[in-house]
């Protein structure tokens, strides 16, 4: 089933962020994007109160796990998006590709990632 093997993945892919390139990060967060919609395809199925609450979790910790691995992803992109359009010089370059908050970024996705994957599954 869909629903059991996307967190898996997710799992396999995201299991140590801060070790693993940019790249295998912007993986993980394509398995959480795939997980997300999913979780939301499927939520009408499971409408009891214990089903919506899970769901209301799992969603809630998978929307700050993609906004944490979103903020990685620009840094990955922006020097090349920004010499791409010839923005290298320009004085607000360095608060849009600055990594002085990659490590912080990529403790909060892991966190994020853990709390997505300890989430009761609302379709058991």
């Amino acid at each position: 089933m869909t629903l059991n093997r996307t967190p898996k993945k997710l799992k396999k892919h995201g299991q140590a962020l801060a070790e693993v390139d940019d790249q295998q990060r912007h993986g993980a967060r394509k398995d959480a994007k795939k997980l997300r919609y999913v979780a939301e395809f499927f939520e009408p199925l499971f409408d009891d109160k214990r089903g919506i609450r899970r769901h209301r979790c799992l969603i809630g910790a998978m929307a700050k796990l993609q906004d944490y691995l979103g903020l990685l992803n620009d840094l990955a992109t922006g020097p090349n998006v920004l010499r791409k359009h010839g923005l290298t010089n320009h004085p607000a370059c360095d608060s849009v590709a600055s990594h002085a908050d990659k490590g912080a970024l990529i403790d909060h996705a892991q966190a994020s990632l853990d709390n997505v994957l300890d989430a009761k599954r609302f379709w058991r």
